[in-house]
């Protein structure tokens, strides 16, 4: 009586190999999508409690920075993890109901982050370029405008998909399973094509115009290291437009880098109905979702007085431990 063995061949090994390399690949995204999230929120919080508690953030710079950390900390909790528990579970676990909100939110963060960038760069603009004018020109009635324009526009826009016009192109929010989240299908390019094509449009023309005056502000900031005139008053002009400006120009650069690959592929996509694999469509998607949680990074990284703040906070939180460790 003979034993039949089972016979391994080459062709089952790579496969079991290949089954092993995605399960870990999908392991490593899942970890890293996790550490995001929580960056995102716990990076936005403590941005917003620095600005709270720190009297020199209270002018129109740091509460237009205050009003991105908003936006961001409604991505880290109301827009990550549905997509995120929709990836694990590979299905759809939101009511029809809820699916359309979720695609309606995720929609008006990105057109707040925009708005606020934009009115970032005009408030730097002009308190580089007419200094002297700057509390003229920047009221609080001005800043009071700028908030509720950063918001109200991306609201209204975002009403389109929620009318039943998708027949004309005007959007329809549902799960996407490929995206594993709520949002515009970009591959129903007969149902889209017209809301997309408007708000990538806006996101480009409005990019546009934050790259112009960063152009602006680096000329000015570059004919003032130039002047021999003055150099006392130039040194100290300089160093306090700096800041600001660093972090505004980190702000933008990382903006673009995040948001331009998912304007491009959905352009193609629309223009060309060329379909990229899923990956590229989840990469874009979360590539624009990082954005959140790198931009209180920036706050710290370009701005000393949020960085002291960080610290702060920092070693008060771990302050409360040190009695307890001085027991042992």
């Amino acid at each position: 009586m003979t034993m039949d063995l089972p016979i391994i061949t080459n062709s089952s090994f790579m496969g079991n190999t290949t089954i092993v390399e995605s399960h870990s690949a999908g392991l490593a995204f899942s970890i890293l999508t996790v550490i995001v999230i929580v960056c995102t929120i716990v990076g936005n919080i403590m941005s917003l409690i620095v600005i709270l508690k720190t009297s020199s953030l209270w002018d129109t710079s740091g509460i237009l920075l205050g009003n991105m950390a908003v936006a961001d900390l409604i991505v880290g909790i109301l827009c990550m993890p549905p997509a995120f528990i929709s990836m694990c579970i590979q299905r759809n676990y939101l009511s029809s109901t809820l699916c359309t909100v979720s695609g309606y939110i995720n929609t008006v963060v990105i057109g707040v982050s925009l708005q606020t960038l934009a009115f970032i760069c005009a408030d730097r603009c002009i308190a580089i370029l007419k200094p002297l004018h700057y509390r003229m020109y920047m009221t609080n009635n001005v800043l009071k405008i700028m908030l509720i324009i950063s918001w109200t526009i991306p609201m209204i826009v975002s009403i389109l998909p929620l009318l039943g016009l998708q027949r004309y192109g005007l959007g329809y929010y549902c799960f996407v399973d490929y995206l594993s989240m709520c949002w515009l299908d970009v591959r129903q390019i007969q149902q889209n094509r017209v809301f997309l094509l408007l708000i990538y449009s806006l996101v480009v023309v409005v990019l546009t115009c934050i790259l112009f005056s960063c152009m602006l502000i680096l000329r000015v900031i570059h004919n003032l290291n130039n002047t021999v005139r003055d150099i006392y008053a130039a040194s100290n002009f300089d160093r306090t437009i700096s800041k600001s400006a660093i972090t505004m120009m980190l702000i933008v650069g990382v903006f673009i880098i995040c948001l331009m690959p998912a304007v491009i592929i959905t352009y193609i996509t629309i223009i060309t109905g060329i379909r990229f694999h899923t990956i590229v469509y989840q990469v874009i998607i979360w590539l624009t979702y990082l954005n959140s949680a790198i931009n209180p990074i920036l706050y710290g990284f370009s701005n000393q007085e949020f960085r002291y703040s960080y610290y702060i906070l920092w070693k008060r939180h771990f302050s409360s431990i040190r009695p307890c460790q001085r027991l042992h």
